[in-house]
């Protein structure tokens, strides 16, 4: 009995562990949901399925729960807050997230989904998604796309075996801002929490505090990026007692992210460090709006 006991844990535990990558479909459209699932996730989650990634579905951001190495695909056809649900799933700091809105058209039920049935998906086709949503961090949000668009793209590129996320999501006539890089060249987030007591002092930032209140303001894209910091520069953000680790990133994922967020009140820098002139690492303090 305590054997089965320590089994059923042993699975439990790994299981929570596993890589898993979350759908969000939100549209009250039945139909439009059906067919980005036929002709998008379901052909992504076949490829990865042998690559013990998990994979759900949800309605609703807030009861996402995913880890540093989860994927998070936001898709919204028809309506709401878009920004403000991509930045509920944003702080939830995945590997990947890729956010979209898309409009839905008529065309679609005379389209692709009829036939998805029968698509085969060959062996380098399956290796060619695994590459890209498996090797890719990052972030990326798009607005004003078409729906079908995306789908009928999509299944071409898989056809030439030759994904490009940017390409893929990059049609529309809205907002377009993307920040993706391989993973492993640099760590675009690392949720370990630990407490880290070599933060440098008496080094003042009160000049990069104007800088970041002056992008958080704005929402505008950041001014003099390769004046100010090293190609290498990466961001250490603390939680509120000041030493323990919540997120670190590239300082070109970090401007990106806070220059999206529509939650962020201030980004407050609490030191950094300096190499030839230009701040090296940044250890910011972030506040949030509490409704």
């Amino acid at each position: 009995m305590k054997q089965i006991i320590i089994i059923i844990f042993t699975l439990i535990v790994s299981t929570s562990e596993a890589q898993k990558i979350h759908w969000i479909i939100d549209s009250p459209y039945q139909q439009c949901r059906e067919y980005f699932k036929r002709n998008f996730a379901d052909i992504v989650n076949t490829a990865l399925k042998e690559t013990n990634v998990l994979s759900d579905f949800q309605d609703n951001a807030v009861n996402v729960k995913c880890n540093a190495e989860d994927i998070i695909i936001y898709c919204n056809i028809g309506g709401g807050d878009f920004e403000q649900v991509h930045n509920q799933l944003a702080v939830k700091n995945p590997k990947l997230i890729l956010s979209f809105s898309a409009v839905c058209g008529n065309d679609i039920s005379t389209s692709l989904s009829n036939n998805r049935g029968s698509l085969y998906i060959a062996p380098e086709q399956l290796e060619c998604i695994r590459e890209v949503f498996l090797k890719t961090c990052g972030v990326l949000i798009a607005s004003g796309c078409n729906l079908s668009d995306i789908c009928e793209r999509f299944l071409e590129m898989l056809e030439d075996q030759e994904i490009e996320l940017e390409t893929l999501f990059n049609s529309g006539d809205g907002n377009f801002k993307a920040q993706l890089q391989e993973c492993g060249s640099l760590p675009i987030a690392n949720n370990s929490n630990h407490q880290i007591d070599d933060i440098p002092q008496n080094n003042p930032t009160t000049d990069m505090e104007q800088y970041f209140d002056l992008i958080v303001g704005s929402k505008k894209d950041a001014p003099h990026q390769d004046e100010i910091f090293t190609d290498d520069c990466m961001v250490f953000v603390l939680g509120q007692d000041g030493r323990t680790l919540i997120d670190r990133m590239t300082i070109d994922n970090y401007l990106l992210r806070i220059t999206m967020s529509s939650i962020l009140l201030r980004a407050v820098p609490v030191a950094k460090v300096m190499e030839d002139g230009k701040i090296k690492q940044l250890y910011v303090r972030e506040y949030y709006k509490t409704r």
